[in-house]
């Protein structure tokens, strides 16, 4: 042992360390390991163990083997950890109960249950994989009204998956889904469109629903959306919202969108003095889909004073009566793509139309029947000066803060908007998501402007904007009549909580579908 030691001590240091393995742990040498599903591992040995598994190398290959597939011989060397196995029986019990539970509601007609006994047969997840039935149970829940079942079905029938394929049945389903708000179903539908497969070819129509998918947040439908603006097909052409949309795509952190953005050649229309619009424009879509994916994750909640109609509104926002025979001022982009709209007053729930819409200027008039109301005046915003105190009132967040109306106050900021935007002022009144819509009141009351829009992001702290009553007026002109209020012109002017008292009357939430 000592000449053999002296010799050892001769070797290169890496000889010396493989000899030292080799003596002091010889259960690591290669052998064939045959495992009891029938595999050959040839020249394998064991590296490293879990309570469960063990990892064995055969010729450079890795594979995670469990304990219990070891021969006998093995497997001694190497014993299971019985709490862990406990562990894994018990949660295996507890995922067929809960397997059991969901069929078993399913079969009561719950069609959260039906939809998912259809993803187990679908997947074959503690069940053999059975087409037929997942179709069943789909359907079954589809024709209940739910919507994720209907997208399923949708997607079977456009791929042909476990059944055949039929792009009208793929349209029809992925359709009932979409109007539901499901931004995979509107995404798909909106492609059928576009191809004409299942529908008939409609750019506009693929357009329209590409878009209601982008804004809940489907990153795909925004890079589809940020074409459809640059090619003009299905949307206005408009490089400025492809670019803005670009934005908001690759601030997911799609590597598409970036690469994309970065092969698009914007240098010959985008000007420095522009930039901050294309900022401010992709804030708000940002902020837009944040507050769609807080909806949905936050359910309006039941309140003494909801409305019934709020429990299925996709959106909602703010809006002014301004004529005692029921117009209403609010901004475009709160009714934009909407298919029916209802109007909450102090009177009650009331159906609209939107009678006039100019996206231009991000202003809208409704009309409401069925009665007499009270109204505020529209003033010309021309002689409103920086500084000057303003105020307004809004239905902000309502899933969270109530459908309450609330008030908040500040000043004029600015004479212009974003990147000096002369139809717009820069406020400092705190807005939210709902907001949008709501009057800008003077101190007598007079709306002098449409709340529109905030800037988030980056340094910026309270930057909203509104748009110029000015520029309202030119769309409100033809529904003013003897039913429209004469501006107050109080001097001094009245109480704030007068005012407000007074003005609140009059302003309205806007529940969007």
């Amino acid at each position: 042992m000592t000449e053999l030691c002296a010799h050892l001590g001769k070797l290169p240091r890496l000889g010396l360390v493989l000899v030292i393995v080799g003596f002091a742990i010889p259960w690591l040498r290669s052998e064939d390991i045959t495992l009891k599903d029938g595999r050959i591992l040839n020249d394998a040995r064991v590296v490293s163990e879990s309570p469960l598994a063990v990892v064995i190398v055969y010729h450079g290959n890795l594979s995670s083997v469990s304990k219990s597939l070891l021969p006998d011989a093995l497997a001694a060397r190497y014993p299971a950890d019985q709490k862990a196995l406990a562990k894994i029986a018990e949660e295996a019990k507890e995922k067929e109960a809960s397997r059991s539970r969901t069929l078993a509601a399913a079969e009561n007609g719950d069609p959260g249950a039906q939809f998912e006994a259809g993803n187990m047969y679908f997947t074959g997840d503690g069940e053999a994989r059975d087409f037929a039935k997942a179709t069943k149970w789909y359907r079954q829940a589809a024709d209940q009204g739910e919507n994720r079942a209907q997208y399923k079905l949708g997607r079977m029938y456009e791929t042909g998956e476990g059944i055949g394929a039929n792009s009208q049945e793929a349209a029809n389903w992925y359709r009932k889904a979409a109007e539901q708000g499901n931004a995979s179903a509107q995404a798909h539908l909106g492609l059928l469109y576009k191809k004409g497969a299942g529908v008939p070819k409609d750019i506009n129509e693929a357009g329209l629903w590409i878009r209601k998918a982008a804004e809940q947040g489907d990153v795909p439908s925004q890079r589809e959306l940020v074409n459809c603006y640059l090619t003009g097909e299905g949307m206005p052409l408009d490089q400025l919202e492809a670019l803005a949309w670009l934005h908001v795509a690759a601030a997911s952190g799609d590597e598409e969108a970036k690469q994309m953005r970065n092969r698009i050649d914007f240098s010959g229309w985008v000007r420095g003095d522009i930039v901050l619009v294309v900022q401010h424009r992709s804030s708000e879509l940002i902020q837009a889909i944040a507050a769609n994916k807080l909806q949905k994750s936050n359910p309006i909640p039941k309140s003494s004073i909801a409305p019934p109609e709020a429990a299925t509104a996709k959106g909602n926002g703010s809006g002014t009566i301004v004529t005692t025979s029921g117009y209403i001022l609010t901004a475009a982009h709160v009714v934009s793509g909407s298919t029916s709209v209802t109007v909450v007053t102090k009177q009650g729930s009331r159906k609209a139309k939107v009678i006039k819409v100019d996206e231009a200027n991000d202003v809208a008039v409704l009309k409401i029947d069925e009665g007499t109301y009270p109204a505020l005046p529209v003033v010309s915003s021309r002689q409103a000066k920086m500084g000057q105190p303003v105020a307004t009132i809004g239905f902000p967040n309502v899933n969270i803060q109530g459908f309450s109306p609330k008030v908040t106050r500040g000043e004029i900021s600015s004479l212009n908007g974003p990147g000096d935007d002369p139809r717009k002022w820069q406020i400092s009144v705190p807005v939210q998501p709902g907001n949008s819509g709501g009057p800008l009141l003077d101190e007598n009351g007079n709306v002098i402007g449409i709340v529109v829009a905030r800037l988030v992001g980056g340094m910026a702290q309270n930057v909203n904007y509104a748009v110029k009553s000015s520029y309202a007026l030119g769309l409100l002109d033809a529904y003013l009549d003897s039913g429209s209020p004469s501006a107050t012109q109080a001097n001094p002017p009245p109480r704030f909580e007068d005012m407000v008292a007074k003005a609140e009357q009059s302003v309205v939430l806007v529940l969007v579908y």
